[in-house]
């Protein structure tokens, strides 16, 4: 279970949400914030990998994010500090006392 003083940062997890139809009733998504939560960051690795589609090098940052239990899913944003991840992973801690949040983000 995270410890208050282990939460020291603010995280918003997103989720694309329906927000309307295009001309052609397909459904238009944004993403919305639903939760605003203090969290413990832990930074994993950074890295760079190549893309093979465009034929180009980028740099990664993988950081597993630790708070109180919430419902993330892997289809999330977590957005920590001005930077955007992408949810790779979630893991419960415990019976619903925590979790872990597994990100990644390009740059």
């Amino acid at each position: 279970m995270p410890t208050a003083g282990s939460m020291d940062r603010i995280i918003s997890v997103l989720r694309p949400t329906i927000v309307g139809r295009d001309d052609f009733n397909e459904p238009r998504y944004e993403w919305l914030p639903v939760h605003r939560v203090w969290a413990g960051k832990k930074q994993n690795s950074e890295a760079e990998r190549f893309d093979e589609h465009t034929k180009e090098r980028y740099g990664f940052s993988a950081v597993t994010f630790k708070t109180r239990y919430i419902a993330v899913y892997v289809t999330d944003r977590v957005i920590c500090e001005g930077t955007q991840y992408d949810v790779k992973g979630v893991r419960e801690i415990g019976r619903r006392e925590g979790v872990e949040i597994v990100c990644e983000a390009q740059t």
